[in-house]
């Protein structure tokens, strides 16, 4: 009754499953030490073996699904307590479904592992509702619990099942090869899942810094032409104040000038009106003489 271990792992001697039920049934059942089931024969009892194993298989399969190959991995190697998020609620409900889930993956899901824990699973979980125990208050004894009216009354099956052989290995086999590829696929999807948020948070770095380098940019732009700006308007003022000073130096050189080769120029003599023509004189052509006589220019002169 064991997968066996190193050399000997999967060999079998070539009993049938219904001849492994019924060597349970006996050894479980029969011998039970309460004598509940002393009653009744192998043939009526190994039904009920069958159907308990399927439904424990069952329940582990579902729940290894919902688990995941992480979220599994993580639990078989008891680092549960740092399961969280959705991985902590699908734990939970894992528990409440199938108390015996590591027990079960122990055997279940990996190999050489003795078919004697199964056995044990029956009377060790008290959390189970299929479980009643005696000292719950039942009348039953603890393995009677797990087994219904239904399976009681199962129809035997026909001799011809018998010559059927069907090893435990190939349908183990056979199920672990279906399970693998779904292993595969959940790990390659969470592989695809970290990389598209590994790769949407790059992108959202990428365009931040993108943004943060062109209004950067834009602002050193802005400096420059305000700066280029500024020394053109102090050109222009220089130029404008170059050119003023510029005029202001022609004027007084064509004044001069003026004065130079005896052409007329005006003249402040405090009282223009006293003065003949508009207060304006001639030099260097005879004329400044005659004003000098003149009677207004000639009193003006002595009143000075």
């Amino acid at each position: 009754m064991s997968k066996g271990t190193g050399e000997d792992a999967g060999e079998h001697d070539e009993k049938t499953q219904t001849a492994w039920f019924k060597e349970i049934a006996v050894e479980v059942l029969q011998k039970d030490p309460s004598g509940w089931w002393a009653e009744f024969d192998a043939e009526r009892l190994f039904p009920v073996i069958r159907n308990r194993i399927g439904r424990l298989r069952t329940k582990f399969v579902r729940c290894q699904k919902l688990l995941g190959e992480m979220g599994s991995g993580i639990v078989m190697d008891d680092r549960e307590d740092e399961l969280a998020g959705n991985f902590r609620n699908i734990w939970d409900q894992v528990l409440g479904m199938c108390p015996e889930y590591k027990r079960l993956h122990a055997l279940l899901a990996s190999s050489p592992a003795s078919t004697e824990n199964l056995l044990e699973i029956n009377d060790s979980d008290a959390d189970d509702d299929e479980l009643e125990s005696s000292e719950r208050g039942t009348s039953l004894p603890p393995i009677a619990a797990l087994f219904g009216s239904d399976d009681l009354v199962a129809t035997p099956v026909p001799k011809k099942a018998a010559t059927t052989t069907v090893p435990a290995k190939t349908k183990v086999e056979t199920k672990t090869e279906t399970k693998a590829p779904k292993r595969r696929n959940n790990m390659l999807s969470a592989i695809e899942d970290i990389n598209t948020k590994q790769s949407d948070m790059l992108l959202s770095v990428t365009k931040m810094k993108l943004g943060q380098k062109a209004t950067q940019e834009a602002a050193e732009r802005a400096a420059r032409f305000k700066e280029a700006e500024a020394a053109r308007q102090f050109q222009r003022e220089e130029a404008e104040l170059g050119r003023a000073h510029e005029r202001e130096m022609m004027d007084k050189k064509l004044e001069l000038a003026r004065i130079q080769h005896g052409q007329p120029m005006a003249m402040g003599m405090g009282n223009s009106g006293a003065m003949g023509n508009g207060g304006q004189m001639r030099v260097g052509d005879g004329s400044l003489m005659g004003l000098l006589y003149d009677g207004d220019l000639t009193q003006q002169w002595q009143s000075q």
